[in-house]
């Protein structure tokens, strides 16, 4: 493991449960791994376009200035992912979703005939050989549906290598031990 992509997409900051998660699981990697690069990328503070009439045609060729952006953007985003070995994504469920910022994320890096192709057997993902690290909270509730949207997100990619670490009930009013549990989950993790 050489080079680490962190996607956080929680509005919350200070208080935020993934955030916290997500950092912890990334010192453990570098306790491992000391000469590893991490690249930060924050879709929530940060917030990309949703993907929109510009991006899809400026994914096709399109020649206007905005979408010409929209498919440099997309580039862009893709070489970060490209340049990763490991990729670890908090994600908090909102809603019984994903953040509206991180499926634009997603969005602007499945790009067909560059991130994946279209076969006869259905698409091919492009960026096989990572490693993901899915870090999932919610307050109270279910994970279930994100777990499977993110595999299926990333497994149309190639990127079918997934871990999930997860805390649930993390507003109850005794999550403390939800967040040691969690945290447990985290120094147990294969890295």
């Amino acid at each position: 493991m050489k080079n680490i992509l962190v996607i956080n997409s929680s509005v919350r900051t200070e208080s935020s449960h993934s955030r916290r998660l997500t950092q912890s699981l990334v010192s453990r990697m570098l306790q491992q791994y000391q000469s590893a690069s991490v690249v930060h990328r924050d879709v929530a503070q940060d917030c990309l376009p949703h993907y929109d009439s510009h991006s899809f045609i400026g994914c096709m060729g399109g020649t206007t200035p905005e979408q010409q952006a929209a498919s440099e953007r997309s580039l862009a985003l893709i070489e970060e992912v490209k340049r990763a070995d490991t990729l670890v994504i908090g994600i908090p469920v909102y809603n019984f979703s994903i953040p509206s910022t991180l499926k634009s994320w997603i969005d602007h890096i499945a790009r067909a005939g560059v991130t994946f192709r279209y076969t006869e057997e259905g698409p091919q993902g492009e960026l096989g050989g990572r490693k993901v690290y899915l870090v999932i909270t919610c307050g109270g509730g279910t994970t279930e549906y994100v777990e499977g949207q993110m595999r299926a997100s990333l497994s149309m990619l190639g990127m079918d290598d997934v871990t999930i670490v997860k805390g649930i009930g993390l507003d109850m009013v005794d999550s403390t031990s939800t967040l040691t549990a969690v945290d447990a989950a985290i120094e147990c993790c294969a890295i």
